[in-house]
């Protein structure tokens, strides 16, 4: 299992403003999907505590005639990819073995180590959205924690949100100085969403996931909450 570091409670490291360096981040690879009965539709994952994750991503076909793919990844914390190398490959299948073993079929595909890439994450929003004739968009402009799973969203709602404004205004400056507007606030709501419910989902907590299990999951299952939630991920709260 992956080592408890001095970051206990948090799985950030301090950095600028704005600005946040994650301790998790992921080896990844991109599979066939071997016909296995995951959802085609849908991220699926499996936990122990917060530390130990496991997951599948369906990501369609790389061209059209070839076979359904599914990303495939592994929570690790990036100071633990040394050790996770020396440990070997047969080493890790028996611990995913353990956590899921219905994907055995899958990870016989995976017969290097080097066929996993490791992935490092940060949590950054710049504080301008737009400088003169250029707008900064989606991760280059808010990248949230990956376990949030909105950057697409975001990026799609940023476009959503600036096609209108430039077709409404000649003057690009008032365009782009409205659009930043309407994104503040929604941009902001939402990656504070992304810090506080991260360490739920990978930390070294031991406390967090417990509350997660218990009450943070029968709470999103409340309908007033999935309304606040899906008003954040289709973007109805603007201002």
């Amino acid at each position: 299992m992956p080592s408890a570091h001095a970051h206990r409670s948090s799985p950030f490291a301090s950095g600028p403003d704005n600005h946040w360096k994650m301790h998790y981040g992921a080896v990844w690879a991109n599979l066939p999907r071997l016909g296995l009965l995951f959802d085609d539709h849908a991220l699926e994952q499996r936990y122990e505590k917060a530390s130990v994750m496991s997951g599948f991503l369906p990501i369609g076909r790389p061209y059209e005639t070839a076979e359904l793919h599914t990303a495939f990844f592994w929570s690790l914390k990036t100071s633990d990819y040394p050790d996770w190398k020396a440990r070997g490959l047969e080493a890790w299948k028996d611990q995913i073995e353990y956590l899921w073993p219905e994907t055995n079929p899958l990870l016989a595909s995976i017969t290097r180590q080097d066929k996993m890439t490791m992935a490092s994450y940060d949590h950054q929003t710049l504080s301008i959205s737009y400088v003169p004739k250029l707008v900064f968009i989606g991760d280059i402009a808010h990248s949230p924690s990956r376990q949030s799973g909105q950057g697409e969203n975001m990026a799609l709602l940023d476009a959503i949100a600036l096609t209108p404004v430039l077709e409404q205004y000649n003057n690009l400056e008032t365009a782009l100085h409205d659009y930043a507007n309407i994104r503040h606030n929604p941009v902001k709501l939402s990656q504070a969403l992304s810090l506080i419910f991260t360490p739920f989902y990978q930390s070294a907590s031991i406390i967090l996931p417990l509350v997660r299990d218990c009450r943070v999951i029968n709470l999103n299952r409340l309908p007033p909450m999935q309304r606040f939630l899906a008003s954040i991920v289709i973007g109805h709260l603007r201002r």
